[in-house]
């Protein structure tokens, strides 16, 4: 109504940046994943993406490491049942883990 628009996923990016959050290589190297790689011709290697999304990832990124986490994990295929994939999946349960380890009172 007032002409301002919001960009979610944008101010994700941003703020992932902004407090220094390590890139999509790293978590997944974190959470013994198979790491994203580079071809000898240049394209990306990315586990658990469709084809689809690594050809657009491709074209935003020059490099593999330079992806950012959120767009990264955001475009992996679905795990089953899920509403995220693997590197989303694995960081989810690790802080609810950490959380539940935490809290002295959990039954």
């Amino acid at each position: 109504k007032n002409g301002i628009s919001l960009d979610l996923p944008s101010l994700n990016i941003q703020r992932g940046r902004d407090h220094g959050v390590p890139g999509y290589n790293h978590w997944r190297i974190h959470c013994n994943l198979g790491q994203a790689n580079m071809a000898y011709d240049g394209s990306f290697i990315l586990p658990d993406h469709a084809e689809e999304q690594r050809l657009k990832i491709q074209n935003v990124y020059s490099h593999v490491d330079d992806i950012d986490l959120f767009p990264g994990a955001m475009t992996e295929t679905l795990l089953p049942d899920s509403s995220v994939g693997p590197t989303f999946a694995c960081l989810l349960g690790k802080q609810f883990k950490k959380l539940r380890e935490g809290d002295r009172y959990w039954l």
